[in-house]
């Protein structure tokens, strides 16, 4: 057909018991169709309109009005008794009106359905029909009003959406023909998970927001005509919603190409090495640079830098709270010594390595090679305890001796303690007075060996320095509100607990695997573990589960979350790894050392170092081979909503829209 043509008739719903009409008339010009009055005799035509059966109709409730057009040579045939009005018969079924006084020849026919509220949108149609009309009677002609639904489907058809985001579903029926039914009035619930929310569209029949209200997966969408109760005439989107998901960024450094020194821009900075790190209250993030021999701090952005990392790639991806500027608090940038002193003129470190804060912001280093624990105070560097050479002696703190102290932490009291890796001992520095100053600081410290006999070794059993518990190598060091001190026995590859006088293995199998230990050169225990990695010298192993059945492969740094989940770098391993309700799980890293960003099973590190929790809840993270520093984070889940695509109009199936008369 090279025009719209169609017949129409009006059916009124609501007069159920009416009459049926036949609409007839005598026979008048036909209007703009050229042809004026017709010498030969009309024809006449008998037209019957078949309704759905019952339970399947698809002219939904309201639809009142059904209209037949119909076209000669190429235009309506517009007169008083067109287009048709026919009354629906009692109990449904077929409606029939006869024709009368209709033009020879070839005329088209078509039904549209339409709501008395909206007569210019049709919502439901039958197929056209091509009649050759003769003088006088002709065959009659039937239509059904579409047929019943064979299918229902929902646009888009699923959708992955991160919490508290919504997403536009609009559900369209279908006939056995593949032909668009108009005007259903769907219904829209969910089905399964509970864990988001339907809302229908309001002044549409057919579509309905879904909002994720909390993560979860494995519901549903559904979507029927309100009116067809049939379940094969629904249509189901699964829904899926993602909460925050676990991020690995990194906010500071350039990467393991590039070893050196540089303060400014955090994505810009360069460390050598950094090992440990701690966080403040305000988010100022401390970084132990090994081989640079100083301290650093990594500052939040303020508003003057709320571009945050500018032009850098990486920054679109991070909260606005990363990124900033580093500095160097402390230490003389590739000066290696031991001197006390004013934190930047005069100060000097061999090794820094473990970082501890106490409430009043004051810093306490592990100076490693210096075998002593200073501190960072008010702009000033001292020795808190150790005399710079290396041995295994308690009492006061300017006497004590340590061999090459690995980690500190501090306590609510001031109790510091340290992870004394060389004398397979755990120590702790004790407040006797209170100090007035930071000259007199170490006369009112003593130092005294909580557990380990400083023989390398393990056993589980009493505290002390004469009690039965045995480390080997421990380098990392944490303690609750309790007073309980977890410790990283790191070449033991398992997690120790020192508790009311005694010392018990909560997480790992003690050695895990035969190993050759390297001892007599003092160097970083990073750079010795990429060393021994390179010889294949892997101790331990990797396994999550219940706690006495995990592997480690030197865990070397612990660090406490506020709900008391202990967090583990676990170094050769190449993961960061956490003990909670006696089960060991892996929170970061694919396993594989390496240097990559992204969702946090599937980000590399080179080997983790020391970690720390910052009051936002994130885990801050050392990464001493790639030369950065890294945050496991919850990232926002960025979904790209689909757009739900638009009820077509049909085309090509032979069924023109109508235009209303």
């Amino acid at each position: 057909m090279n025009a719209f043509r169609a017949v129409a008739a009006v059916l009124c719903l609501a007069a159920i018991g009416a009459a049926l009409i036949s609409c007839g008339g005598p026979l008048v010009p036909v209007a703009g169709s050229g042809q004026g009055q017709r010498s030969q005799p009309p024809a006449s035509l008998t037209i019957t309109v078949h309704w759905p059966p019952a339970g399947a109709r698809l002219i939904p409730a309201g639809t009142d009005l059904l209209r037949v057009h119909i076209f000669y040579q190429g235009e309506e045939l517009i007169r008083p008794d067109l287009p048709l009005e026919l009354v629906r018969e009692p109990g449904g079924g077929a409606t029939t009106a006869f024709v009368e006084n209709l033009p020879v020849g070839l005329i088209y026919v078509s039904v549209f359905a339409y709501s008395n509220d909206d007569p210019n949108t049709p919502l439901a149609q039958a197929t056209d029909v091509a009649v050759e009309l003769r003088p006088g009677a002709n065959p009659p002609v039937t239509f059904t009003l579409a047929s019943t639904v064979a299918s229902v489907s929902l646009s888009p058809p699923s959708a992955t959406l991160g919490v508290g985001h919504s997403q536009q579903f609009v559900a369209t029926a279908r006939d056995s023909q593949g032909n668009v039914v108009l005007g259903i009035e769907f219904a829209f619930q969910p089905v399964g998970g509970g864990y988001f929310s339907v809302t229908p569209v309001a002044g549409s029949d057919n579509s309905a927001i879904v909002h994720a209200d909390a993560a979860g997966e494995g519901g549903s969408l559904k979507a029927f005509p309100a009116n067809d109760p049939d379940p094969g005439h629904a249509a189901l989107a699964p829904i899926t919603s993602v909460g925050p998901q676990p991020w690995v960024s990194t906010i500071a450094g350039s990467g393991p190409e590039q070893p050196g020194f540089a303060d400014g821009p955090a994505f810009q900075a360069l460390f050598d090495t950094p090992a440990y790190v701690a966080v403040d209250a305000q988010g100022n993030i401390y970084v132990s640079d090994v081989q640079n021999y100083v301290i650093r701090m990594i500052s939040p952005p303020g508003p003057a830098t709320a571009a945050l990392g500018a032009g850098l790639v990486r920054a679109e991806m991070l909260p606005r709270t990363f990124g900033g500027t580093v500095q160097t608090i402390a230490g003389s940038p590739g000066v290696y010594g031991f001197a006390d002193g004013d934190a930047l003129t005069e100060a000097l470190f061999g090794y820094p390595e473990g970082l501890a804060l106490d409430a009043q912001g004051n810093l306490y280093i592990a100076d490693s090679d210096n075998n002593a624990i200073r501190v960072l105070s008010n702009g000033v560097v001292y020795t808190l305890a150790g005399t710079g050479s290396a041995g295994f002696d308690d009492g006061l703190a300017n006497v004590a001796t340590f061999n090459y102290p690995r980690d500190v932490a501090v306590d609510a009291s001031g109790n510091v303690y340290v992870a004394d890796t060389d004398n397979n001992a755990i120590r702790v520095i004790a407040p006797q007075a209170s100090a007035s100053s930071a000259v007199s600081a170490r006369a009112v410290y003593v130092v005294s060996t909580l557990a380990g006999t400083g023989t390398a070794g393990y056993a589980d059993g009493t505290a002390g320095r004469t009690g039965e518990a045995m480390f080997d190598g421990p380098g990392g060091i944490a303690v609750d509100g309790a007073g309980n001190v977890y410790v990283a026995d790191t070449m033991n590859c398992c997690i120790r607990l020192i508790s009311q006088g005694q010392v018990i293995t909560i997480a790992g199998q003690p050695g895990g695997g035969p190993y050759v230990r390297e001892r007599g050169t003092h160097a970083p225990l990073p750079v010795r573990a990429s060393q021994a990695a390179a010889r294949d010298w892997y101790p331990g192993g990797f396994a999550d589960g219940p706690a006495y059945l995990a592997l480690f492969s030197m865990p070397v740094s612990l660090a406490l979350t506020a709900d008391g989940t202990l967090v583990i770098s676990d170094a050769l391993n190449s993961r960061i790894r956490a003990l909670s309700g006696g089960m060991v799980s892996t929170l970061a890293g694919q396993g594989t050392p390496g240097c990559l960003d992204g969702p946090a099973l599937q980000a590399m590190f080179g080997y983790p170092w020391g970690i720390a929790v910052g009051p936002d809840g994130y885990i801050y993270i050392a990464d001493p081979m790639n030369n950065r520093i890294r945050v496991l984070w919850d990232k926002e889940y960025t979904d790209t909503l689909p757009q739900p695509t638009p009820t077509p109009t049909p085309e090509g199936t032979g069924t023109p829209t109508p235009t209303p008369s």
